[in-house]
């Protein structure tokens, strides 16, 4: 599952929590997620019961979800 989450300097970031990478590079080097990875699995988590996230994510043009 990809995501894309936003910072607060308008830049995204991508999140794999399938292969466990997000492009800021940390969960990569540390083997630990990074704190962009809280937002990604609280939103698969919500959707997956039903409920809602307190984070909104949009979907990107291109960017299919496996």
């Amino acid at each position: 599952m990809r995501f894309q989450v936003g910072k607060k300097d308008n830049e995204t970031l991508d999140v794999d929590l399938i292969k466990h990478t997000c492009s800021c590079n940390v969960w990569q080097l540390t083997g630990m997620p990074c704190i962009h990875a809280g937002p990604s699995v609280e939103t698969l988590a919500a959707t997956s019961s039903g409920t809602k996230s307190r984070f909104k994510f949009m979907e990107t043009p291109g960017l299919k979800q496996q």
